[in-house]
């Protein structure tokens, strides 16, 4: 019975500390449009979705002046001419402005991109953008 009682709390022990294998996130850099944004400026970049991706992710980094403006995260209508807004991200004038973005599940659009509109005085160094997917 001591033996019996022992093999079940040490599988009972094991089986607490088991952890299902991880997934891994593979992280992709995007390709900047143009080197920096300097005052009242617009810069788009697309982003690249497949069926895996889950999230996509926003730097904005201050190289001087007054940083202000909104990157907004959007996606292409069915039409193929509107974008649509999902979410947004207000800069401050921060040294880095960043965002983490979920994705709509199902990816309801074709295209994904972010339209980061500068309306501050300053410089921004080259915005970057990553896609995270799941394996």
């Amino acid at each position: 019975m001591k033996k019996l009682l022992f093999f079940l709390a040490l599988f009972t022990g094991l089986a607490l500390f088991y952890s299902p294998p991880a997934t891994a996130q593979i992280v992709k850099k995007t390709t900047v449009v143009k080197d920096s944004t300097v005052d009242a400026d617009v810069t788009t970049i697309v982003l690249p979705v497949d069926n895996i991706t889950r999230s996509a992710e926003i730097h904005c980094t201050k190289v001087n002046g007054t940083i202000a403006g909104k990157a907004v995260l959007e996606g292409l209508a069915h039409d193929g001419t509107n974008w649509i807004g999902i979410d947004s991200l207000t800069l401050g004038n921060y040294p880095i402005n960043f965002k983490l973005f979920s994705l709509p599940s199902g990816l309801p659009h074709a295209v994904y991109r972010f339209k980061v509109t500068e309306t501050g005085s300053g410089k921004m160094k080259p915005i970057v953008a990553y896609t995270l997917r799941r394996s």
